[in-house]
């Protein structure tokens, strides 16, 4: 019988110290999961007291990701979900942008949710289902100024449909979600990409944006916590946009 419910599961949040993580985190703590959170920043251990296990991790950093992942381990046994939240954006002109700051957000987004994944996935396959979603930005179809952005979104797209195919046959959805125009640190891409700075973008989000505003973190969490459903058994490897109607496109 195909569980109903989100109630009872356990799920680990990556980034739960940036504005969508803490929304996701809390929405799925609203409909009865057993959570880990992962944050960046030690400071903000303390921002989710719900949360069963709390860890504090670069993630690019594979000791520390491998540690923070033997914790969750230690409490739950098995994982049912992981979201991957915990990147943060960075913008630059080609001629502008340092090497340096380009591979940074590279590892940060594609290669922390690769170590996230795959220190999740023993956990993911000793559960009786799974569901991961990984956030990105949805400007990997490019813009000026968002080359490491566009260059680890289009990876992490990837890296969904590569997970689905390892995963897949152990009970575990792997699904991405592609976010712009949303009122969270990656509003910075939005401006960037349009040549605005973020105050006037707000000033003029309805003639950019069918759905007239911006979107919020709590939207982006309903749609995760909808990914994370058990009954959402045939969205597999899907790349779901959620940009207030700016990407009129399916990928």
């Amino acid at each position: 019988m195909t569980r109903e419910t989100l109630h009872g599961a356990t799920a680990l949040v990556t980034g739960a110290d940036t504005r969508l993580g803490a929304a996701i985190a809390a929405n799925l703590l609203q409909a009865g999961v057993r959570l880990a959170t992962h944050v960046n920043d030690p400071a903000a251990l303390a921002a989710h007291p719900s949360a069963e296990v709390n860890f504090a991790a670069q993630a690019t950093d594979e000791q520390a990701v491998t540690a923070g992942l033997r914790q969750v381990h230690e409490a739950f046994g098995a994982l049912n979900i992981l979201v991957t939240c915990h990147a943060q954006p960075v913008t630059g002109g080609l001629l502008e942008q340092p090497h340096d700051a380009f591979w940074a957000h590279l590892d940060q987004q594609l290669s922390g949710s690769y170590l996230f994944a795959r220190e999740a996935a023993p956990l993911l396959k000793s559960a009786d289902w799974g569901r991961v979603v990984l956030l990105s930005s949805g400007w990997a179809v490019g813009a000026p100024g968002l080359a490491a952005v566009a260059s680890a979104a289009a990876g992490v797209q990837v890296l969904c449909k590569t997970l689905s195919r390892e995963l897949g046959p152990h009970g575990t959805t792997v699904n991405a979600l592609a976010h712009a125009f949303t009122d969270s640190e990656w509003l910075t891409c939005d401006a960037q990409a349009l040549a605005l700075d973020e105050a006037r973008l707000r000033e003029q989000i309805g003639q950019h944006v069918p759905a007239g505003h911006l979107g919020q973190p709590e939207q982006i969490a309903h749609t995760v916590r909808l990914l994370c459903q058990p009954v959402i058994g045939a969205a597999v490897a899907q790349t779901l946009q959620c940009n207030g109607g700016y990407f009129r496109h399916r990928t």
